[in-house]
């Protein structure tokens, strides 16, 4: 998934380098786990932070199909970049990167989208309000 570090993540990232300027680094040779290796700023422990993370500028047009729902106007998919647009008839329209062709086809075979959405799209994937 295109990402990038939002101001949690790069805080966090801030203080792990000073961290790891000041004390050098792994200490898991005198007391495994050390507190270096533990750090929630360590590149490693990031990756499995999703809070710390927002998707990059999604710079792609996705055409949006007409849908039978009460909530959602229409979706979109873009297979290349493997993203969903979903746009509500509230008026927002949000893409959802890095979506499997299967999930998009599940929803569109779903027998109500906008409840398919909310339980397997919704939270599970990374949206984007454009």
């Amino acid at each position: 998934m295109k990402r990038k570090l939002n101001e949690l993540g790069q805080k966090l990232h801030d203080e792990f380098e000073i961290d790891r300027q000041m004390f050098g680094g792994c200490s898991c040779h005198i007391s495994p786990p050390c507190g270096f290796c533990l750090h929630p700023g360590n590149p490693s422990n990031l990756e499995e932070t999703p809070e710390a993370w927002e998707p990059e500028e999604i710079e792609i047009v996705i055409p949006v199909n007409p849908v039978e729902s009460s909530n959602i106007l229409g979706v979109g998919y873009d297979a290349e970049s493997k993203t969903m647009a979903v746009q509500f008839k509230s008026g927002g329209t949000y893409y959802y990167p890095e979506v499997p062709q299967g999930d998009y086809d599940a929803l569109l075979a779903a027998k109500s989208i906008g409840k398919h959405y909310h339980s397997h799209i919704r939270g599970k994937f990374l949206g984007k309000k454009i």
